[in-house]
Formats: C-alpha cells, structure tokens, sequence
C-alpha cells in the first residue's frame, strides 16, 4: 500500500512542516514545528504531497522539491509537480513538462533532493531557465 503523507509550506513562519493532521470539515492543518504543535487554516499552508519515492540519498521526495537528475548523459535539474491532467507526478523544466517514460527511474536511480521551490527560490529559477546545473 502507497504512504500517503503532506508536509506544508508555512507562508506567515516561512517554514517547512510536517503536517500531523488535516481536517477536511474545518479546512484547518496541525503541523509539527520546531519547539511546539501548531493549528492553522490551509489558506495560511501550502500543502506538498509525498510522491512514494526516495532519492538516492534515502530522502523523501515531495511535490515541489528540485530533484537533480544529473547522469553523464544530462545535467539537469526537475521541479517535482503534480499533473492533473496525467494524474501522477512528473518532472518540470524551462516550465514544460517532460513525458519521458524514465520518469520514475530517473527520479530512484540518479535523483538528489536538492531544494524545493519555497526554501530555495533560486533552484526554482534554475529550473524555469533551462535547468542546467
């Protein structure tokens, strides 16, 4: 079975959280911070799901982390997104997406978490310009 799990962007902290609880009726988050539980709307979060993958390092992979895909044959770096239309994860660069069937392969095999787009701005911007390292 597929681990479900969120962590959240705390835009009023800019922080990143794990996210304990999600009330769906009260449309409120608890998120797990640095000393203490906190209980806020989802308007105040930017909520990320976990994809189901690990990096080569063993860390989780999350929607809008910056994965570095670099092999010798690439040398790139992938904004990490949901696809609605597709419904499944997919990797983002120079702002388009990349329908490779490797996806998941290229992700387990020779991906690093390097960043996310909230935390690390200016991988974002590495991504939107082409993603070269």
């Amino acid at each position: 079975m597929r681990e479900i799990k969120f962590r959240a962007w705390d835009k009023d902290n800019k922080r990143m959280c794990e996210v304990v609880e999600l009330c769906l009726f009260s449309q409120n988050a608890t998120l797990a911070g640095d000393i203490k539980r906190l209980t806020t709307s989802y308007s105040s979060i930017e909520l990320m799901q976990y994809i189901g993958k690990k990096d080569n390092q063993g860390i989780e992979i999350y929607e809008g982390d910056i994965v570095d895909c670099s092999t010798k044959f690439i040398s790139h770096i992938y904004e990490v997104y949901w696809d609605d239309r597709a419904s499944q994860f997919r990797l983002r660069i120079n702002g388009e997406t990349q329908f490779d069937k490797t996806y998941s392969c290229l992700i387990v095999r020779f991906g690093e978490v390097i960043g996310n787009i909230y935390e690390n701005p200016e991988l974002s911007e590495k991504v939107k310009k082409g993603g070269e390292k």
